[in-house]
């Protein structure tokens, strides 16, 4: 059969500043900034087995449902200005251990750890140790708590004896999440990943 030619087809351009790669690898999208240094990463599978972040990681969930967990962190001299926000996945009663690298610490302590569900810490680095720059503060919530869901089964709030923390959703992505006092709201970039939390 001889080769036909083809005709009809939009030129092709170079990448623009804004234009980001999407690819879907064992269940985990990423987003790539093609022409930018920075990779954005979003896990949506969580881990399940101790693991160490990459610079290039930023949303990082936690499955520690077979037994703790510890994330460790990289050097903070070598990820200065860089931000990871690890969850707690999972129901049970493990730990998620977040461990600085060699003799760094978080907030001044040695680790830091994340027991109840939907528990996340958001921290950073500023050259020489790891900063909180925000938290679930659920951590001193009594474990046995209610939850009630949406109809498409996202998580509406967790009730306990003392309070109710209330998730809010905007498109499918999580907006707020609120125990009545203080007011914790998700900040996205174009692409979808998470850049801040703004604490009200």
């Amino acid at each position: 059969m001889p080769n036909l030619p083809i005709t009809g087809l939009p030129t092709t351009n170079q990448p623009k500043a804004d234009d980001r790669l999407v690819t879907v690898q064992d269940g985990v999208t990423r987003q790539i900034p093609l022409s930018s240094s920075r990779k954005t990463i979003i896990e949506t599978t969580p881990k399940t087995s101790n693991y160490t972040l990459l610079s290039s990681d930023e949303y990082i969930p936690v499955n520690a449902t077979s037994g703790t967990i510890t994330i460790s962190i990289p050097s903070a001299s070598g990820n200065a200005g860089k931000r990871w926000i690890i969850v707690k996945a999972d129901s049970s009663t493990n730990s998620v251990i977040i461990k600085p690298d060699g003799s760094e610490t978080i907030n001044g302590a040695a680790t830091y750890s994340l027991s109840a569900q939907y528990d996340f810490v958001e921290i950073m680095s500023n050259g020489s140790e790891i900063l909180i720059t925000a938290q679930s503060g659920s951590t001193d919530v009594p474990l046995s708590k209610t939850f009630n869901y949406n109809g498409d089964g996202t998580v509406n709030n967790i009730s306990d004896a003392s309070k109710t923390v209330t998730f809010t959703y905007t498109g499918g992505r999580l907006n707020t999440i609120s125990d009545g006092s203080v007011t914790r709201t998700f900040n996205y970039d174009v692409g979808g990943s998470i850049i801040s939390i703004t604490v009200s």
